[in-house]
């Protein structure tokens, strides 16, 4: 309980009166106040208590004397509050890295996506779409999902300023465009055939396969080219390659041309970005992508404190509350940790 009273001191200030306006808390008997009711919703999720549970605890705490039904009817008009709690906590740095000085005018976020399913007999699936700020490691945006909706930029907003790195599921026409419109700019890795590009003079096709053949071990791919957007325009992007080190590479077999490339493709690192500037390297770049891959522990880390996995069994109108509350939690357990001293005394 000293956890989520922790966390309750960390809510957007206002939040007493958002639980008001939005419906959330209603003062009855049962519930005296609005951190009293936000105690035990922190507590059910938290902890994935059922209702039974909630209210058994509400009573020996003496938080409140509710009924799991009462909670359950209370849980569930607070989807407006969960809401406005999402839109109004202000991310909060736990780590620092820092940032090369060539991107000091970018706010670089890496991208990351994770799968969350129902209980029950018929099993709904929804996806957790996540983006982090790379050097800080801060809570950027996050967007729910049905789980058939794929991985993509255009599940973010896009603002001047971001540079935004993600995997090759990112790497497409698609993303770019919804990149490039927002003002923004991206660092993603590619899969072979994912779109066509071309010379900078807008004639000739490149084959990527031809210009990684070039390569030695130690050299970088640093390749001015263009790609046709939906609108059937040229589109300025760089391309930026590297060899994998020799004890990852994929051996090639005899199997036909398309699998060998993509196989040979695999044995480099291959990334699109709209970084233009030529005073920022290609190694440069390389390296900037690369740096996504030391988050992979805060998204491990902040998927257990979302608890996703298996979700109770919740009625459609309930399941987007359930999510948004599990994102509210994380993101305040997260800022509690951060300001956790661990060096030690005297």
């Amino acid at each position: 309980m000293e956890n989520i009273e922790k966390m309750i001191e960390k809510l957007p200030e206002g939040y007493e009166k958002a639980a008001t306006e939005t419906g959330g808390f209603k003062q009855k008997r049962e519930i005296k106040t609005s951190k009293d009711l936000l105690k035990l919703i922190f507590l059910y999720i938290v902890n994935g208590l059922s209702y039974i549970e909630v209210s058994a605890i509400a009573k020996v705490k003496g938080i409140a004397n509710i009924s799991d039904v009462g909670f359950m009817k209370r849980f569930a008009n607070c989807g407006k509050l969960i809401k406005w709690m999402l839109e109004n906590l202000k991310p909060q740095a736990t780590a620092h890295y820092k940032k090369p000085e060539k991107l000091s005018e970018y706010a670089v976020k890496a991208l990351d996506v994770s799968n969350v399913s129902t209980g029950g007999k018929v099993r709904k699936k929804y996806r957790l779409h996540y983006a982090i700020d790379i050097f800080e490691l801060k809570s950027e945006q996050y967007k729910i999902t049905p789980y058939e909706t794929g991985e993509s930029l255009t599940n973010f907003e896009i603002r001047p300023g971001d540079l935004y790195i993600g995997d090759r599921a990112y790497g497409t026409k698609t993303s770019m465009e919804h990149c490039i419109a927002g003002g923004g700019d991206f660092i993603f890795r590619i899969r072979k055939g994912a779109f066509d590009i071309y010379e900078a003079t807008e004639k000739t096709k490149i084959n990527l396969i031809d210009e990684l053949k070039k390569l030695g071990d130690d050299d970088t791919l640093d390749m001015d080219c263009r790609f046709i957007n939906s609108k059937k325009e040229f589109v300025k992007v760089r391309i930026c390659a590297m060899k994998k080190p020799k004890n990852t590479h994929e051996t090639i077999a005899n199997s036909g041309s398309l699998r060998n490339d993509t196989k040979f493709m695999n044995n480099y690192i291959v990334v699109v970005t709209s970084v233009l500037d030529p005073k920022i390297s290609a190694k440069e770049i390389l390296d900037t992508y690369r740096l996504r891959w030391q988050v992979e522990l805060y998204f491990k880390r902040l998927k257990s404190l979302l608890g996703f996995g298996d979700m109770p069994n919740k009625t459609p109108g309930n399941i987007e509350t359930w999510l948004n509350a599990k994102l509210v939690a994380a993101i305040l357990l997260e800022i509690t940790t951060s300001e956790v001293d661990f060096s030690p005394s005297g």
